[in-house]
């Protein structure tokens, strides 16, 4: 039984390893991946990437999240985007990062487009300060329910930036983002 969605098959893995059955996550994996299915690539790319399960073989994991990229897995764009970001795993590179990112992005991956938000806005990742790209990213972030697109939005509106300044819409912006990051 092929799982299609990423969120699917990344919430079975989870329930196997609440009870430590990595045998059993992993081998669903490989029978995922098997079947041609991309998501299962870029989840066992972190089996290998982390050491979960397996020997940590982060070469093997990259080679996996560029074959999941390759099957149109966004979460395995954004996932090396953030690797080479973060410069943890991989030597960092943000230019290269971005280039992931905004890959994922245009695959339709909420949370890229909510990064691509972030990066306009505040100058990140070597991105310059553009308020209309982060305005862009931000909406279509939001609409996928993305909190930093919301945040951006709310910024952007509370503060005037590349739009006019607008407390109602700010304040709507602020409300959305703080149902999904209560902390924040």
């Amino acid at each position: 039984m092929s799982m299609n969605s990423y969120e699917e098959l990344y919430s079975r893995v989870i329930d196997y390893s609440d009870e430590q059955d990595w045998e059993a996550a992993y081998r669903l994996l490989k029978e995922e991946e098997m079947q041609g299915n991309g998501n299962a690539s870029a989840i066992l790319a972190q089996f290998y990437i982390y050491g979960i399960g397996v020997s940590e073989d982060v070469e093997m994991g990259i080679d996996l999240l560029e074959k999941a990229i390759a099957m149109g897995c966004s979460e395995a764009a954004d996932e090396l985007g953030i690797l080479y970001i973060e410069g943890e795993v991989l030597p960092k590179n943000e230019k290269k990062g971005i280039e992931y990112i905004s890959k994922a992005a245009d695959m339709g991956n909420g949370n890229s487009m909510g990064t691509l938000a972030y990066a306009y806005l505040w100058k990140l990742y070597q991105m310059p300060e553009d308020f209309s790209k982060a305005l862009e990213w931000g909406l279509k972030a939001a609409k996928l329910g993305n909190a930093k697109g919301m945040h951006v939005l709310a910024i952007l509106y509370d503060d005037g930036l590349g739009v006019d300044s607008d407390p109602h819409q700010a304040a709507y912006w602020y409300r959305e983002y703080l149902q999904r990051e209560p902390e924040n």
